[in-house]
């Protein structure tokens, strides 16, 4: 009986541990933690020099533009969790159809409740990665970052006002 109460509270203690945890992603069970600070400005700045390699600054201005928008300035905790740009991976559980192949995808983020339902998003390894997945729907949609939003015309129109009041501090 004593082991069993001692497992218990070892569990319950972990488990508190992980959910004040801001640097976390979760891989099935498995909660996957970052061995960096997403949200510091080194390495945010050292992710985007390395996507100014690859891609023209049209694109890498429009990626940091929707970064900046859906993650609060790269402070959200969807952000710290995910890296994700408001990729949403599943709402209660309904698995959404990214083409992740590729991108460095490690999993999805705990559960954020929003408007009564769950939200739990596309994690990354690295920034890098999650950004190179942006840049390139921007691409596939013919430059159109808005679509990032949304796929109706007027939504994107008022996203894209939205997006065009951002500066941008990396490219």
């Amino acid at each position: 009986m004593k082991t069993e109460t001692t497992i218990f509270i070892a569990i319950v203690l972990l488990i508190i541990v992980i959910f004040k945890r801001k640097d976390v992603a979760m891989k099935g069970n498995e909660v996957i933690n970052y061995n960096f600070d997403p949200a510091s400005k080194d390495y945010i700045k050292s992710q985007f020099e390395l996507l100014k390699q690859d891609y023209a600054k049209e694109v890498v201005e429009k990626v940091e533009k929707v970064y900046r928008l859906e993650t609060a300035n790269f402070s959200s905790g969807q952000y710290r969790d995910s890296l994700s740009p408001g990729q949403v991976y599943s709402v209660d559980n309904d698995i959404l159809p990214w083409n992740l192949n590729g991108y460095g995808v490690i999993g999805y983020s705990k559960g954020f409740t929003v408007g009564g339902k769950v939200y739990r998003y596309v994690a990354y390894e690295n920034l890098y990665e999650a950004m190179r997945f942006l840049a390139d729907y921007i691409i596939r949609w013919n430059g159109n970052e808005s679509r990032w939003f949304s796929t109706v015309p007027n939504q994107q129109a008022n996203y894209k006002d939205k997006l065009n009041k951002i500066d941008t501090l990396y490219v």
